[in-house]
């Protein structure tokens, strides 16, 4: 279902709630009420001010939140069959949840700096791209890096300081947390 038709469908649904609030029914009229078809015009821009409505509101206001579980920690070096890596400096991460699954690689970049090179896999069909942000896992403070997933689910930070962090994946009803990550410049 596209987005375009499933907000006809909301649309459709509100209307018919509305003339039931009315007091009929959306298939009995009584006698003395006719209802007339809207014009396609005042349609349209029923429909476009609608859509225009649920495209700035898209984000629910609760978030699923979930916390992974890592289930791989590879030494540099390593790497998981299937999964990019095995060059040397890296040390590859690998998180599962219920919602999407974390590869991470941590590649050092210079003495005091480490990039986060991975992919995220959602559990669900999805064609949504995930938020990414980077925070710091012992302040809570705001994020060190942020980025979005390409189209396969792929992203990369750079220039990350040597810390303790949480990466945190948000899409339209998820909000999972991959951590804590401990980046050294050294592995």
């Amino acid at each position: 279902m596209t987005t375009k038709s499933f907000r006809a469908d909301v649309f459709r649904v509100v209307l018919r709630s509305t003339v039931r609030a009315m007091g009929t029914s959306g298939d009995f009229h009584p006698p003395h009420v006719r209802l007339a078809n809207t014009p396609p015009s005042v349609m349209a821009r029923l429909q476009a001010s609608f859509g225009d409505w649920a495209s700035r509101n898209a984000e629910p206001g609760l978030l699923r939140q979930l916390v992974a579980l890592l289930t791989f920690d590879g030494v540099p070096g390593m790497a998981v069959g299937g999964a990019r890596g095995g060059t040397q400096g890296r040390r590859q991460l690998t998180f599962t949840s219920e919602a999407a699954d974390l590869t991470v690689h941590v590649l050092n970049e210079s003495e005091d700096t480490c990039a986060l090179d991975g992919i995220v896999l959602a559990a669900h069909d999805t064609d949504r791209p995930y938020r990414l942000r980077l925070l710091d896992a012992q302040s809570g403070e705001p994020a060190v890096a942020a980025t979005v997933t390409d189209d396969f689910g792929g992203f990369r930070m750079r220039s990350i300081p040597s810390g303790h962090y949480v990466l945190v994946a948000t899409d339209i009803a998820d909000e999972i947390s991959f951590g804590p990550i401990k980046l050294r410049s050294d592995g």
